[in-house]
């Protein structure tokens, strides 16, 4: 498994290797190995990846279409929102920020586990403007925000929080295989109606935290 953001390495029966090809993959690896997202995952500094034991692993993709009508069950979906966010707030405790996510930037281990293994989209945290700054051209994830779309000159800035409106347009992607950002959803109304099918569960008031049109309102809480 090898592209533009990670290698996937088998090396035997149950052992692998990640590499990430990203800027900050050392981030990266840290957010895997000290979260316990993988407990078996091991950095090795001298090949500057990590190795781990697993017996199967699919791309976020390959999942999906292992799933009924293309969509993960809800209790599926609670599972990922758990691993994600317990990365993405380690990686925000450590000053760094995931800001949006493509389709096989997401693992999926034993069909149980979710982890980012891409870090095309992460970030340093300017502490004092609770921002990300580009000061390179950006290339849009799929699972974007409208902070980065709005995004004209550079050096530009968005706020940190506005990558949870990506993290909530992947779960919804995932339970109704719809892409809220590329329907042109973006009004309150047009959200309800699109987030209709999964209505007041747990899921959907997670997601409609991480949509609030006001990002510094934006909250990653599963309860």
């Amino acid at each position: 498994m090898d592209n533009k953001a990670y290698k996937i390495t088998q090396l035997g029966e149950y052992s692998y290797s990640l590499v990430s090809k990203g800027k900050y993959n050392s981030q990266l690896y840290s957010s895997i190995i000290k979260s316990h997202i993988l407990t078996s995952a091991f950095y090795d500094p001298r090949k500057n990846s990590i190795f781990f034991t697993a017996g199967f692993i699919q791309t976020l993709p390959e999942y999906l279409k292992s799933r009924k009508n293309n969509r993960m069950t809800e209790r599926e979906c609670a599972k990922l929102i758990y691993n994600l966010t317990t990365q993405i707030q380690y990686l925000e405790e450590n000053n760094y920020i995931v800001y949006g996510y493509n389709m096989n930037d997401i693992l999926v281990i034993n069909e149980q586990t979710f982890i980012i293994a891409s870090s095309e989209y992460i970030l340093p945290l300017e502490e004092e403007t609770k921002s990300i700054v580009f000061y390179s051209p950006i290339i849009k994830p799929f699972f974007c925000n409208p902070e980065l779309l709005e995004l004209t000159n550079l050096p530009s800035s968005i706020h940190y929080k506005s990558g949870y409106y990506s993290l909530g347009v992947l779960v919804a992607f995932c339970l109704l295989n719809k892409n809220i950002i590329q329907t042109n959803v973006s009004t309150d109304k047009e959200i309800e109606i699109f987030l209709n099918p999964i209505r007041y569960s747990k899921v959907y008031w997670f997601i409609k935290r991480c949509l609030n049109k006001r990002y510094e309102q934006r909250v990653l809480l599963f309860i």
